[in-house]
C-alpha cells in the first residue's frame, strides 16, 4: 500500500501546476484587456466590480498555489525515498521532480506579477477617478470664469479652489508618473491625460489671474480699504 507521500506523484502534480499556470495567464490577459477598457470607457462601479472579480480569481489561484507548495514538500520526501531504489526509477522520478519544481517556481513568479499588475490596476482606477473629478471642476470654472458677478467671498473661495486643484494636479501627475515609470502598458495615454489636465489648469490660472485683477481693481475703486483681503494666486509655473 502506498503511503500518503507516495500518493503525490510528480506527474500529477506537474499537471496541476500546468493548469494553474494557464489560469494565471488568463488572469494576466484579463487584466490587460480591462485596463484598456477602463481607460477608454470609464464606469466607476463597473470597473470596481471588475477589479474585485479579478482579485478573487487571483486569490483562488494563490490558495491552490500554497496547496501545491505543501505537496511539493511531500514530493521531496518521495524523491529522497527513491534514492535506495533502482537507478532507472530514481532517474525518471528525479527528472519529473525537477520539472515540477521548475514549473512551481514559474507559477510563483506568474502569480507575483499578476498581483503587482492588480495593484497597478487599482492605482489606474484611482488616477482616472481623480482625473474625471478634476476635469469636471475645470469645465465648471471655465464656464463661469468670465462672470462679472463676484464679491470678496467669491474671489477668496475660488482662490482656495484653484490652490487645492493645483496641489491635486501635482499629486495626480505624480501618480501618473509612477504608472509610466513602472512601464505601464498604457503609459502614453496616461501621460496624455496628465498633460491635458496641466493645459486646462494652466488656462484657468492664466485667465483667473486676469479676471481676479479686474475684480480687485473694481473693488479698489469703490472701496480702497478692502484691498487687505487680497491673496496671492498660485503661479502658472506650478503646473508646468
Amino acid at each position: 500500500m502506498l503511503s500518503p507521500e507516495d500518493s503525490v506523484l510528480p506527474s500529477s502534480l506537474a499537471l496541476r501546476i500546468s493548469q494553474l499556470l494557464s489560469g494565471s495567464a488568463e488572469v494576466s490577459m484579463d487584466i490587460m484587456e480591462q485596463e484598456k477598457e477602463v481607460l477608454l470607457h470609464w464606469v466607476p462601479n463597473a470597473s470596481s466590480s471588475t477589479l474585485n472579480a479579478l482579485q478573487e480569481q487571483q486569490e483562488q489561484l494563490e490558495v491552490d498555489y500554497r496547496t501545491i507548495k505543501e505537496d511539493m514538500g511531500k514530493m521531496e520526501r518521495l524523491a529522497r525515498g527513491l534514492q535506495g531504489r533502482p537507478t532507472q526509477a530514481e532517474g525518471a522520478s528525479g527528472e519529473e521532480f525537477r520539472a515540477a519544481l521548475q514549473a512551481c517556481e514559474e507559477l510563483g513568479w506568474s502569480l507575483a506579477e499578476n498581483q503587482a499588475r492588480l495593484l497597478q490596476f487599482s492605482q489606474l482606477q484611482d488616477f482616472l477617478q481623480s482625473y474625471l473629478h478634476m476635469i469636471a471642476w475645470a469645465e465648471e470654472v471655465r464656464r463661469g470664469i468670465f462672470s462679472e458677478a463676484g464679491d470678496q467671498d467669491d474671489v477668496l473661495e475660488l482662490d482656495l479652489q484653484v490652490k487645492q486643484q493645483v496641489e491635486g494636479l501635482d499629486r495626480l501627475a505624480q501618480a501618473g508618473r509612477r504608472l509610466v515609470t513602472d512601464r505601464h502598458q498604457l503609459a502614453a495615454i496616461i501621460k496624455e491625460r496628465t498633460e491635458e489636465l496641466q493645459s486646462m489648469l494652466g488656462w484657468i490660472l492664466e485667465h483667473w489671474r486676469t479676471q481676479r485683477k479686474q475684480m480687485i481693481d473694481r473693488r479698489a475703486e469703490s472701496d480702497p480699504v478692502s484691498l487687505d483681503w487680497t491673496t496671492s494666486s498660485p503661479s502658472l509655473s506650478q503646473v508646468q
